[in-house]
């Protein structure tokens, strides 16, 4: 079975993109959080990444022009932004090829003495129905990311389509120890973890299934429970394995919110 990175988003972000250093203590990080309708075009001007281990998607903006770039290709968009009521809107250009065919608009805000972007939007139904919250996270060039390892501390839900009776992923984080259990998969992962500089890096040190061994490795639960994570679960063999032993994903704490992505997908989870 082909193994997919649980943390990349796999036509997103970032190869190229560096961070500076930044240690990790126990002190607790007192985020930078103005208001979204006091952020300016100013504190977007320059170069925004997520940093991962191999693709990558970069956002520049100058004062009155966006340019979105996936690495190693023509600009999936470039043309002229607004920033307004906390919100920041892109259209199409239809001079560039590639160029996305429907505007983008976004919650927009800045985390981390302004070196963290934070875009949110909802995921809709084909006739336009808003269904689920989804937030994009990007890193500023050139901007030291602070974190620790107490902020993730306890649980962290990340809801199907927003309804707590649905547990799509839970990530429980115990002293330098990780759970992460994926429920439309049935699995679940153990091992150690670091963070920093706005990274968390899983090295997995064992799987689990809540099916029965040798009965196939789909969607659904098995004998999971969505809505507790509570389940029988049987050893995955690493040949099955979807997350890779060792991975590194985006992941920053905004209060009782923390955004991520799981599965090639924008999540936020909530804590427990």
């Amino acid at each position: 079975m082909k193994k997919l990175n649980l943390w990349l988003l796999a036509s997103l972000f970032v190869a190229s993109f560096t961070l500076t250093s930044c240690s990790d203590d126990d002190d607790p990080v007192t985020p930078d959080v103005p208001n979204a309708t006091d952020i300016t075009v100013d504190d977007l001007v320059g170069t925004w990444t997520m940093a991962t281990t191999d693709n990558s998607i970069t956002y520049t903006f100058t004062k009155t022009e966006l340019t979105i770039s996936y690495a190693g290709q023509e600009p999936r968009y470039k043309g002229p932004y607004t920033l307004a009521d906390g919100e920041i809107s892109y259209g199409q250009d239809n001079s560039v090829a590639g160029s996305y065919s429907y505007p983008e608009t976004y919650s927009i805000g800045l985390l981390r003495d302004k070196a963290v972007l934070v875009l949110k939007t909802f995921a809709e139904t084909p006739d336009g129905v808003k269904y689920e919250e989804l937030a994009m996270i990007l890193y500023k060039q050139g901007k030291t990311i602070s974190t620790n390892t107490s902020e993730i501390q306890g649980s962290w839900h990340w809801y199907m389509h927003g309804s707590t009776d649905y547990i799509r992923t839970g990530l429980k984080f115990e002293g330098s120890n990780f759970e992460l259990v994926i429920t439309p998969w049935g699995e679940k992962y153990v091992g150690t973890y670091n963070y920093a500089n706005g990274i968390l890096t899983l090295n997995v040190s064992a799987g689990y299934t809540s099916r029965q061994a040798g009965t196939g490795y789909g969607s659904g639960a098995g004998s999971l429970d969505p809505a507790t994570l509570e389940g029988t679960w049987n050893t995955l063999d690493r040949e099955n394995w979807h997350v890779d032993a060792v991975s590194g994903s985006p992941f920053i704490v905004n209060g009782t919110e923390a955004y991520g992505c799981v599965a090639n997908l924008m999540c936020i989870y909530h804590k427990k």
